[in-house]
């Protein structure tokens, strides 16, 4: 009986230690097999049942990385932020069904708020950050206030990133509604609407695009893979993306 008894102290001690040792470092960072059994569990919640643990140590990686980056960009989320974010989802979601298995995941609602919901806030707020912050829209936002100031006029060396539509109905209803009678913006571009007689052109300047300044941000941050023939497999597995193998091999 005492066998028996050490043997399943033993047994636990073993798994407690699987699930607190360093399986990933990212900038002081770390991923344990905790957060790779969440995220194949909340994969399989949304009928990924594909998903392995390559896959899903890529999926967390990036998740860190945001996180990395979040902190380097002064973009901090409270926990008052996360609940009303969980809230914001409860609301707004199209699959309330998905959403229910995903939360059956978790026996703590705290861990809920840290495995999910907080990934999707701090991806959220990078992007918010990213696209509405004319500090990462310098260009873009610089040749349409030219544009503007000058009526549209072609310039003597016209910018590639400055385009003429020739909007529909719906189109201009949109563009008049979000510029009025000056520059407007959104998400993805910035804007502005010339009449002339009857004819209405809408001039527009696309907006940075994000992956490349997410990609260019993550390869700063120090990725530490420390099992490796897990390493082994993620470069198999992303040998095509020259992004990764620079994350990985660095």
């Amino acid at each position: 009986m005492k066998c028996k008894s050490l043997l399943l102290v033993l047994l636990w001690a073993f798994i407690f230690c699987q699930s607190t040792s360093v399986i990933i470092s990212i900038s002081g960072r770390t991923i344990h097999q905790e957060h790779i059994t969440y995220r194949l569990a909340i994969d399989e919640a949304y009928g990924k049942d594909q998903s392995g643990t390559t896959e899903v140590v890529l999926q967390l990686i990036m998740q860190e990385l945001r996180e990395v980056i979040a902190d380097k960009e002064r973009i901090y989320i409270t926990d008052s932020m996360t609940v009303q974010e969980a809230m914001r989802i409860d609301r707004e979601t199209k699959a309330p069904g998905t959403l229910a298995k995903v939360k059956a995941v978790f026996t703590d609602h705290h861990d809920y708020l840290k495995h999910y919901v907080r990934p999707v806030l701090i991806e959220k707020s990078l992007q918010e950050e990213f696209f509405f912050d004319t500090l990462y829209q310098m260009g873009p936002y610089r040749i349409i206030n030219e544009a503007f100031a000058r009526n549209a006029s072609k310039p003597s060396s016209p910018d590639s990133m400055l385009k003429i539509l020739e909007p529909d109905n719906e189109q201009l209803t949109y563009y008049e509604n979000a510029a009025e009678k000056g520059i407007g913006e959104d998400k993805y571009s910035y804007f502005f609407l010339k009449e002339e007689g009857e004819k209405k052109t809408v001039y527009l300047v696309p907006k940075m695009d994000y992956t490349e300044w997410l990609h260019t941000e993550a390869l700063k941050v120090p990725v530490q893979v420390h099992d490796e023939e897990l390493m082994e497999k993620l470069l198999t597995r992303t040998h095509n993306s020259e992004f990764w193998q620079k994350i990985l091999s660095k």
